[in-house]
């Protein structure tokens, strides 16, 4: 098998951003048609004049070691990781209460 391994998007990412949408977020997929991406997240979010950066995995899902090396390298704010709707409401929560 190569090292070299193409982004699949996670079974719940619609889900998820769906729900990001419900809240009033604006979401835009960094790489849809997923090519290799050397680690960057799935997502950008822009919400309430926030703007956040989200990696997408399913229950249980663990970060690649390249997504793992660019979150540490990344020197804005941190790279949230979204699972569940109930993560997209935590995150959002935190945003709208300055948390």
């Amino acid at each position: 098998m190569s090292a070299h391994r193409t982004h699949r998007s996670d079974g719940n990412a619609d889900e998820i951003i769906n729900a990001l949408q419900g809240c009033g977020a604006s979401v835009f997929r960094i790489n849809p048609s997923g090519g290799r991406r050397n680690g960057l997240p799935d997502v950008v979010i822009g919400i309430d004049g926030t703007t956040l950066l989200a990696e997408i995995k399913q229950p249980g899902g663990k970060l690649t070691d390249e997504q793992i090396d660019w979150h540490a390298a990344w020197r804005g704010a941190p790279v949230h990781v979204l699972r569940s709707v109930e993560d997209v409401g935590a995150l959002v929560g935190a945003v709208r209460t300055g948390s």
